[in-house]
């Protein structure tokens, strides 16, 4: 008849069976930790290879926006090349403006729904478009004859990015302050909203944020015509009756 193990022996078994177990349970740990470290890894690149389809993806969708707008002002200029002379034409409008957030080139925010109780003059343009670049100085002129009244004036530009403006207002204006408000709109959300679809076009706005005109294409700012009409207007009469 065998005998029984020392206690000893049973002992040792015991601790043997435990270290087991322990270094199982290490190899697990191991291989979770290694587990998820992959998976971040993975995780990690794949974000990254989002980000870069989504800015490729918003590339093609601009450059695709521009070449749009190309092509329309080259059938607007015709073969002269230069932009047709400006009239002045107030399409009225009456319906609320979608409100919207830009930043100015301080990184500043403009709300447009802050500005209820004055006057807004929203323009829309960028800096390759030929009857944009025309109507600045005529816009130069408006906000310094419009200085002082109850009138914000805004120009939102669709280019991708602030290197384009500060090369362009650099070139125009010598590095002087601008004379009106410029926001930088890259996806140009808030000018589709509005409906904005040939470029420039502006719009203005009553004190209670309702569209009241609609500009399509250059206009005569410093023209008998606007000057009478911006004139009654900021005098309170309703130009969606008037209508110019």
């Amino acid at each position: 008849m065998s005998a029984a193990p020392p206690a000893r022996f049973m002992l040792e078994e015991g601790s043997q069976e435990k270290e087991s177990v322990k270094r199982w349970f290490a190899l697990a740990a191991l291989l979770l930790l290694a587990g998820l470290a992959a998976w971040k890894v993975w995780d990690n690149a794949r974000l990254e290879q989002l980000i870069e389809e989504t800015q490729r993806t918003r590339s093609n969708r601009q450059a695709q926006f521009f070449q749009n707008q190309i092509s329309q002002l080259q059938t607007q200029l015709g073969k002269s090349g230069a932009p047709q002379p400006a009239g002045f034409k107030p399409n009225p409008e009456n319906r609320p403006a979608p409100d919207f957030d830009l930043s100015d080139r301080q990184g500043a925010r403009f709300s447009l729904r802050d500005q209820r109780g004055k006057w807004v003059f929203l323009h829309f343009w960028f800096a390759a478009c030929p009857p944009c670049e025309a109507e600045m100085p005529e816009l130069f002129k408006l906000a310094g004859r419009l200085s002082g009244r109850n009138i914000e004036l805004v120009a939102v530009s669709v280019d991708g990015d602030w290197t384009v403006m500060d090369d362009f207002w650099k070139s125009k204006t010598g590095g002087k302050v601008l004379p009106f408000r410029h926001l930088l709109d890259p996806e140009a959300r808030v000018s589709s909203g509005f409906g904005t679809t040939k470029f420039p076009e502006s719009w203005v706005i009553d004190p209670e944020g309702r569209i009241v005109a609609r500009f399509v294409n250059r206009q005569d700012w410093d023209g008998p015509a606007a000057r009478n009409w911006f004139a009654r207007m900021l005098g309170g009469r309703d130009e969606r009756k008037q209508g110019g």
